[in-house]
């Protein structure tokens, strides 16, 4: 390759539809391989006596099972299905919010304080999908989290819609946080891959919502708010 070739590949711009066609097409068929090899060590698992040798055959199966889940968590990142809507409780939906969180975050949840202001206002969701986008906010809380006062988290009604704000403690205030997850593959974290937000607007995008990060003046404070809209006869 001369350097005409390698400059002109640098500048080669991919459109994002193709990049997450091929993950899920190369994340498919590694895992394929990943499976068989889980099923020959657990062959071999059947095969060995020894206790020693036992034990790192199952610490292999670990570790192949281990990056399979990685795979498909990483694939997941890049396919937004249409979301299939159920009209719910949006007071319902945010007791089953709690209730995921603390058994997903359990030495965290607790250090939530909620204050639920609803009434009998409906919401129409893919419930999981909405699970998963908004756990993924509470999840970025939990990890990048400063200082020890409580995380306040607020689930509203204002304007029109619905609304679940959480506000963090920041002795470091970020630059631009509103920035966050607009761009796919933008990270600084070791092990991460810059598409958990990125992922989060587009679920809530696919269903009329948004994603807003802000830092209040004066105040040590991020604040992350998810608005959705109630459903049609709201």
């Amino acid at each position: 390759m001369n350097a005409t070739d390698s400059t002109s590949t640098d500048q080669l711009q991919v459109p994002y539809g193709r990049v997450a066609t091929f993950i899920r097409q190369i994340t498919h068929d590694v895992r394929n391989n990943l499976n068989a090899m889980d099923l020959q060590a657990a062959y071999v698992a059947e095969l060995v006596t020894d206790v020693e040798a036992l034990e790192e055959v199952r610490r292999i199966r670990t570790h192949i099972q281990q990056a399979a889940k990685q795979l498909q968590a990483l694939s997941g990142n890049f396919w937004v299905a249409p979301p299939n809507l159920v009209t719910y409780s949006a007071a319902i939906f945010v007791e089953d919010l709690q209730d995921r969180l603390a058994k997903m975050h359990p030495e965290h949840a607790p250090q939530v304080k909620w204050t639920v202001e609803l009434g009998d206002q409906m919401v129409a969701l893919d419930l999981e999908m909405i699970f998963t986008a908004i756990a993924e906010v509470f999840k970025n809380t939990f990890h990048f989290r400063q200082g020890s006062d409580p995380i306040e988290a607020r689930a509203v009604a204002e304007d029109g819609r619905f609304i679940i704000e959480i506000s963090e403690p920041k002795t470091d205030i970020p630059d631009n946080p509103n920035q966050w997850g607009q761009d796919p593959f933008v990270t600084s974290r070791r092990g991460a891959y810059g598409l958990g937000l990125f992922r989060v607007r587009r679920i809530l995008a696919a269903h009329d919502g948004d994603l807003h990060f802000s830092c209040p003046s004066g105040q040590s404070l991020l604040i992350s708010r998810i608005a959705l809209p109630f459903a049609a006869d709201e």
